[in-house]
């Protein structure tokens, strides 16, 4: 039997490489959202397996964008604004309004603003 020292590669890794790269590519398009849904007054931000950098980030994966104030937006008009940014995966609108203080937190715990 022959074995390939210094090329094996964990699952782990390479499913992190993948995740990272896709986080890379995703990353301007959610600014752009992000800003362009800020400019209409919405206050909101990204939540979920995107903006958790230790979650594992796949292109079955979605955008989660939680909405604190819709500023007289509906949640429609905000996706549809997300989606013209947003080309690559789909794009989920949490509304805060909707969540309980418990739930809320739990949507909020180990994100950091991409």
């Amino acid at each position: 039997m022959i074995t390939m020292v210094g090329l094996y590669r964990s699952l782990k890794e390479i499913r992190k490489e993948r995740s990272d790269a896709l986080r890379e590519v995703l990353r301007p398009q959610v600014a752009a959202a992000l800003a362009a849904l800020r400019s209409h007054g919405v206050k909101v931000e990204a939540i979920g397996s995107f903006a958790k950098p230790g979650a594992y980030f796949d292109p079955n994966s979605d955008i989660d964008l939680l909405v604190e104030d819709a500023a007289g937006q509906s949640d429609l008009e905000i996706w549809r604004m997300a989606r013209e940014w947003i080309k690559d995966v789909e794009v989920d609108v949490v509304m805060a309004e909707a969540l309980d203080a418990e739930m809320l937190e739990f949507m909020r715990f180990g994100v950091h603003d991409e």
